[in-house]
């Protein structure tokens, strides 16, 4: 129970630390590249490495956190956070065994569909969404952070996969 709860306060901690990165500036003046959204990515990788201690609830608090903090609209980052950790909580099983790559590229799948999302719900409460240029440039941001993450999270936090890191065609398919 002790470790549970030091886990979520890890994933607490870890996550205002990206948000506080995220709100630092970059380059003075417009920016070209926009800061990519480091909370997506270590949300991500916690639930794939342990999903118990990453509760919903706590996720959500910290999207919804990240978007007043951040000044984007409250709620749609929120939103497509919960959605993609909880469609790789459900694949966290199967995930565990495949290479990283591959579970880069589903993670980068999920970002792109939740960037888009942002953007159409964005569009339909009648805001101006951001350009397909900037919305391609923060995916791509966020796309390219997730080694990165992966790499700090696992060498201090310690979280790595505990599976044995065999792929076989019946573990993929969730047979076995």
């Amino acid at each position: 129970m002790i470790r549970w709860a030091v886990r979520i306060a890890m994933l607490i901690l870890a996550g205002f630390g990206c948000i506080l990165l995220s709100a630092i500036p970059l380059q003075p003046g417009a920016p070209q590249w926009p800061m990519p959204d480091l909370l997506f990515a270590l949300c991500c990788y916690w639930v794939l490495r342990r999903p118990g201690s990453a509760p919903l609830i706590v996720v959500f608090a910290l999207g919804l956190a990240a978007d007043m903090l951040l000044m984007r609209p409250v709620g749609i980052g929120a939103l497509t956070l919960v959605l993609a950790t909880e469609v790789l909580r459900g694949q966290s099983r199967h995930l565990r065994e495949v290479p990283f790559v591959l579970e880069w590229a589903m993670v980068a799948a999920l970002i792109g569909m939740g960037v888009a999302m942002q953007a159409v719900l964005i569009w339909i409460s009648l805001g101006s969404p951001p350009t397909v240029g900037q919305l391609g440039r923060y995916a791509a941001g966020t796309m390219l952070s997730y080694p990165l993450v992966a790499l700090i999270c696992g060498g201090l936090l310690g979280l790595r996969h505990r599976g044995n890191g065999k792929l076989t065609y019946s573990t993929y398919l969730g047979e076995g």
